[in-house]
């Protein structure tokens, strides 16, 4: 038995100034591209504390830090120390600036650590919506050839566009997107991995429902790594009654750096969801998901 969440929150009465959380917890910001909780795996907590501070009523400031919490972080040792601040224009508008200082790995070498640097902004212009969230990381990274660390350089990030319409009298969505990770040839060949992106295996819906691929850094297929990832996704989404809905998602994944002589096309997954709503209260959803591997496989 472990403890997934257990937290003690301090307030100010009637004021939303100041708020403490201390304990163990989630953190979930935006889309999930960077940090956010695992929900369907494993779960990725935090032995942490957070203080928000709201100096203003659009702006929302949050400093937090705190250590991975086992068993739920995929083996991951290390801490995670940052702020992120939003501010709201409106309900659908909004920018976001946050910077993060990241030990956590499995293997942590002495002197080892990622900084993430990251701006996220929504905006929604009449049924239109979009959101953009560019992401450069630095630090360091231990080399396995040289046996020293190398200075990171990476950078990643997705745009994506979601359009409501309504057709035949039923409400439908459409969804068109793209999200990258940078990736180095030299990671082909284990060798070096300063300039590979990564954000963490959050089970975000950006990289689809399987966790076939689980982050942008790229994929090991027996003794063959994949460096760096393309994501294009399209999605469309039908209301067929007040209470059922359909939805279909494809993501097609192409290697950024691959061996000489291996295919980029790493495959397409297809997620498929039916949704019916009961009640306010209990939801049924039946889904299919299926990969179909590409070149890179073979």
């Amino acid at each position: 038995f472990s403890l997934y969440q257990g937290v003690i929150e301090g307030k100010l009465p009637e004021k939303e100034l100041l708020a403490l959380k201390v304990g163990r917890q989630e953190f979930s910001y935006g889309s999930t591209f960077i940090l956010g909780p695992n929900s369907f795996y494993d779960g990725l907590v935090f032995d942490s504390v957070r203080l928000r501070v709201r100096p203003a009523n659009p702006l929302t400031v949050d400093f937090l830090g705190g250590l991975y919490g086992a068993p739920f972080a995929f083996g991951l040792k290390g801490n995670l120390a940052g702020a992120y601040a939003i501010y709201r224009f409106s309900d659908d508008d909004a920018l976001d600036l946050y910077g993060f200082n990241d030990t956590g790995s499995i293997a942590h070498h002495g002197g080892e650590h990622r900084e993430i640097w990251g701006l996220r902004g929504t905006a929604k212009l009449g049924p239109v919506s979009v959101e953009f969230e560019p992401v450069f990381e630095t630090g360091r990274i231990f080399n396995p050839a040289s046996g020293g660390n190398d200075n990171i350089s990476a950078y990643g990030g997705h745009f994506d566009v979601n359009m409501d319409s309504s057709m035949a009298g039923h409400k439908d969505k459409y969804q068109i997107g793209y999200a990258y990770g940078s990736g180095d040839r030299e990671a082909t060949a284990g060798v070096r991995f300063r300039k590979e992106f990564r954000n963490p295996d959050n089970d975000s819906s950006l990289v689809g429902d399987m966790n076939v691929i689980g982050d942008l850094s790229g994929i090991t297929v027996g003794k063959h790594h994949a460096s760096g990832l393309h994501d294009f996704t399209f999605g469309w989404g039908i209301d067929i009654t007040k209470g059922l809905n359909f939805s279909a998602t494809g993501h097609y994944f192409l290697a950024d750096e691959v061996e000489y002589g291996f295919s980029r096309n790493l495959g397409l997954e297809t997620d498929f969801n039916l949704t019916y709503a009961m009640s306010d209260k209990l939801s049924l959803i039946f889904a299919y998901d299926h990969f179909f591997t590409g070149g890179f496989f073979r």
